[in-house]
């Protein structure tokens, strides 16, 4: 276990998507500096939402959540570029942060 690995971040951090371009899946990893509320969902280049990755609390330290391409009603996105915004209430630095990952079928 590396030092210092279950200790809780001082402010939020997001990693980038991996792997970025993805198919059929990318992980969503990002760190929380206490318990918060987390929002993550996938829009397309449109702003239409796509899905709804993760809506719910979620304890302090690193957490990764995967998109698997699909959108909300099970049907496989198409291929192109997508925008996943994050959002976790009682957070330190910004409440939302977006990161764009490309979908390659």
């Amino acid at each position: 276990m590396d030092e210092g690995e279950n200790e809780s971040p001082s402010d939020f951090r997001l990693y980038p998507a991996f792997p970025n371009p993805f198919n059929p899946s990318t992980q969503l990893t990002f760190e929380l500096p206490t318990a918060s509320h987390v929002s993550i969902q996938v829009y397309n280049a449109a702003g239409q939402l796509i899905r709804t990755v993760m809506d719910d609390q979620q304890n302090a330290g690193k957490v990764t959540a995967v998109w698997d391409g699909l959108a909300e009603n099970g049907d496989g996105a198409a291929s192109g570029v997508y925008f996943i915004r994050f959002s976790a209430a009682q957070v330190n630095g910004p409440p939302q942060q977006s990161q764009k990952v490309v979908l390659i079928r």
